[in-house]
């Protein structure tokens, strides 16, 4: 992705060779002699982060090359044996579960999770920033945020190579009463979405007009997006959609062919394998994409109405009160302790600076069963009032609940082409992947939903409103 290379050395904030030098937030200059390191913290860590030594950060980056040894070290216990198997595969990163067992005498948790790099070279070259934010989220904002996140006992990455990257997690699984969303994007009953929202609030409440958004959050600026206008990961890959692919050539495109363009003929040459197929509120009248009134990607989203499009809404959810957002707040990123009512987060890829509502476009989008407009503004508007509960005084004047709804319509368009960019990558495995079926069957009823909610929202609608202003 375009914005990658500037990003990957912003972030990594130290030089290998065999004397690093870092430049912390505060300011300080500190100089370490080390063969391999990761980004030291700025400020002190949480206690469930290893505070790993120059030797330790010496780490694998693949399950095949985890160790009793290194497992040892990490969780400070004497490690028998290990076996690992896959547990999630995610667009950034795969999820893989590590059983272990002790020596007599020692004890630990039965297993954990690794959250590794996908071992593949263009994934990581593209990913690598992601690595960086969500290292430095343990390292350096865990310990601020008022959200409940997932106990780490490692965080590693590798500034000489920031493709490499490590993350030895809680197993949240083992948690009596946890329960898991991972097929959010079929929907939950509202009840739990609600919940989910809630909580950000406490997020968003504490960080709302905060001076220290400015110090916590690394900068994420975009090539072609206005100073001040939002910018963030997810905009990021919003953005990446308009730009040359770089497996345009190899996918039978012009080279430097953009994603949003790409789509619809892929789609088309897989309509029938695909079954895309879709209503109209009020119209029993079955179309299939790409074709019929709701195309998809529609004509509003492609160059240059597109890109325009997009910068607008960046334009305006920059001028708004701003806050410390997840940016990828949905259901599938937290476990809910039945038990306890308490949430555990998860995936700090995304977190930016931005308005409170953009952090709702994840979580009510396709999140919550039996979507409508009116079941939708009802969640913004209680979320709304648990926001000004956690936030300061005068929170209500300065960011209204009509201020919410939109920002959560625009984080709505900002999110449009980021599904596009997914789809371009990711359809063209269907037919070779041997989990090609259920993904398959999976993205019908999604985009099925995605559909039905577009004309719920009269989101292309707001589009033309949006480019009008």
């Amino acid at each position: 992705v375009f914005w990658c290379d500037a990003l990957v050395q912003r972030n990594a904030m130290s030089t290998t060779t065999t004397t690093v030098t870092t430049v912390h937030p505060d300011g300080r200059v500190e100089t370490v002699t080390t063969t391999v390191t990761a980004e030291p913290p700025a400020a002190a860590a949480p206690a469930a982060v290893a505070d790993a030594s120059a030797e330790d950060r010496v780490f694998p980056d693949t399950p095949a090359k985890v160790t009793p040894e290194f497992m040892s070290k990490v969780l400070g216990a004497k490690v028998k044996s290990v076996s690992t198997e896959i547990l999630g595969i995610g667009f950034i990163c795969d999820a893989h579960k590590a059983t272990l067992e002790y020596e007599e005498g020692s004890s630990g948790p039965p297993s954990v999770v690794l959250k590794m790099a996908k071992d593949d070279a263009a994934s990581r070259a593209m990913n690598a920033p992601f690595f960086a934010l969500e290292a430095h989220w343990y390292r350096n904002i865990e310990q601020h945020a008022p959200l409940k996140c997932v106990k780490t006992f490692g965080v590693f990455t590798d500034s000489s190579d920031p493709g490499r990257f490590l993350l030895v997690l809680e197993n949240l699984n083992l948690v009596e009463g946890n329960e898991h969303n991972p097929n959010w994007l079929i929907g939950a009953q509202r009840g739990v979405i609600q919940s989910i929202i809630d909580d950000l609030a406490k997020l968003h409440g504490k960080f709302f007009e905060s001076p220290e958004l400015s110090t916590l959050i690394p900068p994420f600026p975009i090539p072609g997006v206005p100073e001040g206008a939002f910018s963030g990961p997810i905009l990021g890959y919003s953005m990446a959609a308009f730009a040359p692919f770089p497996g345009a050539a190899a996918a039978g495109f012009p080279e430097g062919t953009p994603p949003i363009d790409m789509l619809e003929p892929i789609v088309s040459k897989m309509k029938d394998y695909l079954e895309w197929d879709y209503t109209m509120l009020g119209d029993d009248t079955v179309h299939r994409i790409p074709g019929g009134p709701m195309d998809y990607p529609d004509a509003r989203f492609k160059l240059p109405n597109g890109m325009a499009l997009v910068l607008k809404a960046s334009q305006i959810l920059g001028s708004r009160p701003q806050t410390l957002l997840h940016g990828d707040g949905h259901p599938g990123n937290s476990f809910v302790n039945k038990a306890t009512g308490e949430t555990t987060w998860l995936d700090y890829q995304c977190y930016a600076k931005g308005p409170p509502g953009l952090d709702l476009a994840q979580a009510l989008s396709l999140g919550v069963l039996e979507t409508s407009k009116t079941t939708l503004k009802e969640m913004t508007q209680a979320y709304h009032k648990k926001l000004c509960e956690y936030g300061p005084p005068g929170l209500a004047e300065k960011y209204t609940s009509e201020m919410c709804w939109e920002d959560f319509m625009l984080g709505m368009i900002v999110f449009y082409p980021t599904y596009v960019m997914v789809h371009c990558l990711t359809l063209s495995q269907l037919a070779t992947d041997e989990n090609g079926e259920m993904k398959r069957i999976g993205l019908k009823t999604i985009v099925q939903r995605y559909i039905t909610l577009l004309q719920e929202l009269d989101l292309l609608e707001f589009c033309d409103e949006i480019l009008k202003r």
